[in-house]
């Protein structure tokens, strides 16, 4: 198990078991040791280097703080989308959670990522992921 930074339990019920996916607590001490290692959050391992693209270009604190940060998500979301691989909005808020993002910006995520997936084209002002960084994202999860 990996070490983990400090984190505060969210308060809002509906927030708790992505708290839960994203730290994986434990009683201590430990009454069984885990035989087998812990799933991923996110199985799709493209899904994966499009979240952590979005995590590099965005304020993780709110996407709607700075300019552009909810634009930047519902981009990354619909590139994903569009080419075939599905995002679990609450995959989304648990995996945002244990990559660094705040409550509020990980249930932001997931917002946007419902409306996708419930066939809904959210607009952005001005697109800027790379035509082919789909296929970059395939080329990284394949190694």
């Amino acid at each position: 198990m990996t070490a983990r930074a400090l984190c505060v339990v969210p308060w809002c019920e509906s927030e708790v078991a992505a708290w839960v996916r994203a730290y994986r607590p434990v009683t201590l001490p430990p009454t069984l040791a885990v035989a087998t290692p812990e799933p991923e959050i996110i199985s799709d391992p493209v899904v994966d280097e499009g979240l952590q693209t979005l995590t590099d270009i965005i304020n993780v604190t709110s996407l709607y703080a700075s300019a552009g940060g909810r634009d930047r998500a519902v981009e990354v979301l619909l590139t994903l989308h569009d080419g075939g691989h599905a995002v679990d909005p609450e995959n989304a808020r648990a995996w945002a959670m244990a990559h660094g993002w705040s409550a509020r910006a990980a249930g932001q995520l997931a917002d946007l990522a419902q409306q996708i997936a419930a066939g809904k084209r959210l607009r952005t002002k001005r697109p800027v992921l790379r035509a082919d960084i789909l296929d970059t994202w395939r080329q990284a999860a394949a190694k």
